[in-house]
Formats: structure tokens, C-alpha cells, sequence
């Protein structure tokens, strides 16, 4: 019988640190961002218009409209989503709805607000 060897992407021999004791800040050992680990906040645009009575059908999410820079109306979804199932859930009522998604933004802070998106496209 032969003996097995671990194969690593990098071509590293897995001795070098990459077991989280090099100070990387994944918990895996590498750089990967670590797990959610409460709400995050997110801002979703969809073209359309919808008032502020659609907040309860979207969770609670904050839900205003505004016009793009080419004067197409756009919905903005904004607030704390508290995983990444609670997302898909979201965008799942997008999708039910018809609406066309434009872009899903995640505050990297999970500060108040989303930066909204600079380039918008049609």
C-alpha cells in the first residue's frame, strides 16, 4: 500500500503556520473572513417602487423609494439581517414579487447605513 499525502492549493506542506497560530485572521487558518456572527446590515435594490407598507412583508427591513441617476425608480431595502438563510429569505419575497433585483450591498461595519451603489446599471 502506498502511503497518502495531503495536497494544499497553495503548495504549501501545511507547516508553515496555516494552522491559525500565524495570526491570520480566519478562524480556518487563512485570511477568509470569519463567520457572520450577528446581523449584519444589508441594503437591496430593486427597480420599481414600493411604499413603505411593504416593511412587514420584508421582515422589517426599512423600505424606500428614490430615483436612479437616469430617473428609473428604485426600492431600497435596508436593515439588519440576521444571517445568511435570513437572506436568501429576503430575496426569495423579491423573486416571488417579480421585481428586478439590481444589487444586494452588505455594510462591512454593520454600521447604520449601506453604502449605496455608485454605478447603477440598466
Amino acid at each position: 500500500m502506498g502511503s497518502s499525502s495531503t495536497s494544499y492549493t497553495d503548495g504549501t506542506d501545511g507547516t508553515d503556520g496555516t494552522d491559525g497560530t500565524d495570526g491570520t485572521d480566519g478562524t480556518d487558518g487563512t485570511d477568509r473572513p470569519r463567520p457572520q456572527t450577528g446581523p449584519a446590515r444589508y441594503l437591496i435594490v430593486v427597480a420599481g417602487s414600493l411604499d413603505a407598507r411593504w416593511s412587514v412583508w420584508f421582515d422589517g427591513m426599512a423600505v424606500y423609494s428614490a430615483a436612479d441617476a437616469a430617473g428609473r425608480p428604485r426600492t431600497h431595502l435596508e436593515g439588519p439581517v440576521a444571517d445568511q438563510g435570513a437572506l436568501h429569505g429576503l430575496l426569495s419575497k423579491v423573486r416571488d414579487l417579480n421585481l428586478t433585483l439590481i444589487g444586494v450591498h452588505r455594510s462591512e461595519d454593520g454600521g447604520a447605513g449601506c453604502d449605496a451603489p455608485t454605478q447603477d446599471t440598466p
